[in-house]
């Protein structure tokens, strides 16, 4: 319990911490300098080393290395869904901003989302299915109120997917809240950048 505690507490908007497990070297990318973190990240040991040193990668920009991280931490033999699961989730994200998918063909990512669900981890489940929503045209993802952090991401990928300003903008301000500058300055500047092309062809 007091593990899980410390565990939480990590996403608490005023959390400081210091990155030497999986969890808290990735909400130390949240907030600072990805890139310097991405060395130690990748010493890691295990499935959830291999998770952590991917999405480290994703969030410092460096999709490739990114995308070959995840692909290893859910092919880890330690792997089980609490990996495998949102290392399928953060692929996806790679493959749209890299403008390309990135997904191994035998990933079923609605099947996994299942699993998440039924194993306790409803909001990657809800980040699961708002990837997946994008498939579907005219398709609302959930935003849970009292998931704050899934609803920052949820609302990132919502406005990823579909290349719209507006909910990438909402997404920035919900990650500036939770302390987490990093994924909240790529909400800002995808947003801009949508923006701008937008005045460029009116």
């Amino acid at each position: 319990c007091l593990e899980e505690a410390r565990t939480a507490a990590l996403w608490l908007p005023d959390a400081d911490p210091v990155a030497r497990t999986w969890a808290a070297t990735i909400r130390a990318a949240t907030q600072r300098n990805p890139r310097t973190l991405l060395p130690g990240a990748s010493g890691l040991p295990g499935a959830e080393g291999r998770l952590a040193a991917g999405v480290v990668a994703l969030l410092a920009g460096d999709l490739g290395v990114a995308a070959g991280l995840l692909r290893e931490a859910a092919d880890h033999p330690d792997a089980d869904i609490g990996v495998v699961a949102p290392a399928a989730c953060a692929g996806r994200v790679v493959g749209l901003l890299a403008g390309k998918d990135v997904d191994d063909p035998a990933t079923d990512l609605e099947a996994l989302m299942l699993d998440a669900e039924v194993g306790g981890w409803p909001w990657l489940s809800r980040i699961g299915r708002a990837l997946l929503a994008l498939d579907t045209p005219g398709t609302a993802p959930a935003v849970e109120p009292c998931d704050p952090w899934g609803a920052a991401v949820v609302t990132f990928v919502d406005g990823l997917g579909r290349r719209a300003a507006a909910p990438l903008r909402a997404a920035a301000d919900r990650f500036t809240e939770l302390g987490a500058p990093v994924p909240g300055l790529w909400a800002a500047c995808l947003a801009a950048a949508l923006s701008d092309r937008l005045s460029r062809t009116n």
